[in-house]
C-alpha cells in the first residue's frame, strides 16, 4: 500500500484536466496514490471557500499517509492557503510555475472570467508575508526563470527550497514535471 499522498491542484484552463490525469498516471506506477483535485476556476457558482472545502475532504480521505499538496500555476495560491488552514493535514506543498504572491500584478480580465482566483490571491499574499519557519520548510517552488506567464518574481519565496527547472516557458515547464520529472515530487 502507498505512504504517500498526492494530491494535484489545477492551475487556471479547466480545459487542460484530461491532459494533468493522463499525465498523473505516470505517477501512480511509482507507488503513490495520487488525486487530482480539479478547481474548476471558471465556474461561477463555486467560491473560493467552497473549493477548499473539497480540499479538506480529500486531505481527510487517508490520514494515516503523508500528503502532498502539488499546486501547479493558479493552484500554487491553493497549495500555499491549504498549509496556513490545514497545517497538521499537510506534510509538504510543491508549486510548479506556482502564482504564490502578487495579487496586484493578474490581470482584471483574468480574475473576472475565474472569480475564485482572486480571492485565493488575496488570501495567499497575507499567507505568504506571515509564513512560519516551519511552514517554509516544507515548501519546494519548481518554476522556470524562462517563464513569462508567471514570472519567477511571482513563484520564489524568501527562505524557501527551490528549484530553476529552466524549461523554455510556463506551460512546457508544467508539462515537463508532469511527464518527466515527477519524481522530483514522487521521490521514486
Amino acid at each position: 500500500m502507498p505512504h504517500r499522498h498526492i494530491i494535484y491542484i489545477s492551475g487556471l484552463g479547466d480545459r487542460y484536466d484530461r491532459v494533468r490525469r493522463f499525465g498523473l498516471r505516470f505517477w501512480r506506477r511509482r507507488g503513490v496514490k495520487v488525486t487530482h483535485m480539479p478547481m474548476r476556476w471558471s465556474d461561477p457558482s463555486e467560491t473560493f471557500e467552497q473549493k477548499l472545502r473539497r480540499l479538506k475532504e480529500e486531505l481527510m480521505r487517508y490520514p494515516d499517509m503523508q500528503t502532498i499538496l502539488v499546486g501547479e500555476s493558479a493552484g500554487g495560491a491553493v497549495a500555499l492557503c491549504a498549509l496556513r488552514r490545514f497545517a497538521t493535514d499537510i506534510d509538504q506543498v510543491v508549486t510548479v510555475c506556482g502564482m504564490n504572491q502578487g495579487a496586484a500584478n493578474v490581470s482584471g480580465r483574468l480574475y473576472d472570467k475565474n472569480p475564485a482566483f482572486r480571492d485565493a490571491m488575496r488570501e495567499v499574499d497575507d499567507v505568504v508575508a506571515t509564513l512560519s519557519e516551519q511552514e517554509r520548510s516544507k515548501i519546494l517552488t519548481l518554476y522556470s526563470s524562462f517563464d513569462r506567464t508567471v514570472r519567477p518574481q511571482h513563484t520564489l519565496l524568501k527562505s524557501v527550497t527551490s528549484r530553476d527547472l529552466k524549461m523554455p516557458g510556463h506551460a512546457v515547464t508544467i508539462l515537463y514535471v508532469l511527464f518527466l520529472r515527477y519524481r522530483l515530487v514522487t521521490g521514486s
